[in-house]
């Protein structure tokens, strides 16, 4: 746990509270390398001094620290509560620019950069510990940290090896990082079962839960040896990222090895195939505003481009443009995401399958069949307005429990996506997403462009501030336009 109280001069006599935060960071080994954070952050800008002379027993009384019993823990009464109305400041507002690491200084040892060496048993992702999917089936694994800190500063060595317990193969990874300032350079290596979505949001690897309870497993997936060298640039307080790639890869189709997960009523689909082959991959990443997205709570508006490329067995050019934004306006609160991409092969050559672009029911475009549409061209715009009601805002208390509040409100949203193939090469990529597969069986479903703008619009009740959303969605296209479905999420603003 962190405080951190600034004063300021009032009254050019005296020096009171302007800013405070308190931030209680947990870290465990089974969540990665990542830290919960609880941050509480309060300004006060509206201060009367009252400079009335009080008598020393007044003041011993008064005296917060002073050894006495224990204090009962009291709370304002429900009619102050429910005298809320709105916050002087928009969510996050008060919060911009902090972050994780601004208290490394003064952390306990075990978090410090400084230091002898340390070796320490977490995970650099929850899922490098545990995760399920349709290909692996349930995997297992562990992973070991060692910081070099006072003797190599900023040397950091990473391990992870694991078995997928259905497929019977042992997956892991090794990297070098050095971090110097705004510098960071890494050299890593190893295998993995790498997703091939598009536009991912940033919380798809939590699809482990939906496969193994409810035979739910949207992603599709390649499994891939690769060795890379990168370098990380930051500029300023992370208003910017850049980040230059280049390494060697190889790519493999894997079938599906599980049927269903513990619960559901239909079965896992195949594995969507990927083209194998051998290839040199560079790639340069630019963010702007990494840490705003419309999926975090942070206001404001960031935007992200990805430049690749695969040279060799498989060949490859790939680009992708996002745009995204969060703003809230008293009771509304306004969402919006863009992404744009398009692949080629190398001199029109032949398209890898899994560098296509694919949309539909759990890819960003709710309403439609899963991966209904592809190509090599792609687009999707989402934007959303969420209202809060006055209702039922205050915190529920429960004794010594404080709950927060229903604070039900509505919902609208309007998602549009396309994808098109600009070239009989990408035609022939897209069909081969619905060739009969290694296996002997058809894939279930075939992808097809989808030859104009389509559309869903979702609608519905949230409650918990915009946490729990309850509505339905309905396609404004298609064989599936007019029909409604019923929509239940958790933790997603779409």
């Amino acid at each position: 746990a962190f405080i951190e109280y600034e004063n300021a001069e009032r009254d050019a006599r005296f020096w009171l509270p302007a800013r405070q935060r308190v931030e209680i960071q947990v870290r465990s080994p089974f969540l990665g390398e990542g830290r919960a954070v609880v941050r509480i952050a309060s300004r006060f800008l509206e201060v009367d001094v009252n400079d009335r002379q009080l008598d020393s027993l007044t003041l011993a009384r008064a005296d917060s620290l002073r050894a006495v019993a224990p204090r009962p823990l009291r709370f304002a009464p429900r009619d102050t509560l429910n005298a809320f109305a709105d916050w002087r400041t928009a969510l996050g507002e008060i919060s911009a620019g902090m972050q994780v690491d601004d208290f490394d200084d003064v952390a306990p040892a075990a978090l410090r950069p400084t230091g002898p060496p340390q070796l320490t048993f977490d995970h650099w992702r929850a899922t490098d510990l545990v995760r399920f999917n349709r290909v692996e089936g349930l995997f297992t694994g562990y992973s070991a940290r060692l910081a070099l800190r006072d003797l190599a500063p900023g040397v950091v060595v990473r391990a992870t090896a694991g078995y997928a317990w259905s497929e019977r193969t042992a997956r892991g990874r090794l990297s070098v990082q050095k971090t110097t300032g705004p510098w960071m350079l890494e050299a890593r290596g190893g295998r993995s079962l790498d997703n091939t979505n598009d536009f991912r949001v940033p919380l798809d690897s939590m699809s482990s839960f939906g496969a193994l309870l409810g035979s739910v497993d949207p992603l599709d997936y390649v499994d891939r040896w690769g060795a890379h060298l990168s370098a990380l640039r930051t500029v300023g307080r992370r208003d910017l990222l850049a980040r230059a790639e280049v390494g060697v890869a190889r790519d493999r189709w894997r079938p599906k090895h599980i049927n269903k997960g513990l619960f559901g009523p239909d079965p896992f689909r195949e594995n969507r195939w990927a083209d194998p082959g051998r290839y040199v991959r560079s790639a340069l990443l630019l963010e702007w505003h990494p840490d705003v997205a419309a999926e975090f709570s942070r206001p404001g508006v960031g935007a992200r481009v990805l430049l690749e490329r695969g040279d060799g067995e498989i060949n490859w050019r790939r680009a992708e443009v996002r745009v995204s934004g969060r703003k809230p306006a008293g009771p509304f609160l306004f969402l919006f995401r863009g992404d744009v991409g398009m692949v080629t092969g190398a001199g029109n050559g032949p398209i890898p399958t899994q560098q296509l672009f694919e949309l539909g029911q759990w890819q960003n475009l709710p309403g439609y069949r899963d991966k209904e549409f592809a190509g090599s061209q792609g687009a999707i715009l989402r934007s959303t307005i969420q209202w809060t009601g006055p209702w039922l805002r205050s915190p529920i208390r429960v004794r010594s429990t404080v709950l927060p509040g229903l604070a039900p409100g509505l919902s609208v949203g309007v998602q549009t996506g396309w994808t098109d193939t600009h070239s009989p090469a990408a035609r022939a990529a897209v069909a081969r997403l619905g060739a009969t597969n290694p296996t002997g069986t058809p894939w279930p479903s075939v992808s097809v462009p989808s030859e104009s703008i389509r559309g869903s619009v979702t609608a519905g009740l949230r409650l918990l501030s915009g946490t729990i959303f309850l509505g339905a969605v309905r396609a404004l296209e298609g064989p599936d336009a007019g029909r409604g479905r019923g929509v239940g999420t958790g933790g997603s603003p779409w």
